[in-house]
């Protein structure tokens, strides 16, 4: 069995570049929970996908 491995707490496209250049299999954003300092909107969530998509 192959490990997998995600990388959380995105918050810019250029995070996005790096999970990507690191091959990570996920990745994930901390959204809803104001009180994390990760925690992003739903419009910065979805450039960052968008961003994603494009590559």
């Amino acid at each position: 069995m192959m490990t997998k491995f995600k990388i959380c707490g995105l918050t810019t496209c250029q995070e996005a570049e790096w999970v990507s250049e690191a091959q990570a299999d996920y990745a994930g954003m901390v959204l809803f929970f104001p009180k994390s300092k990760r925690n992003i909107s739903v419009t910065q969530a979805e450039k960052i996908i968008q961003h994603c998509r494009m590559r």
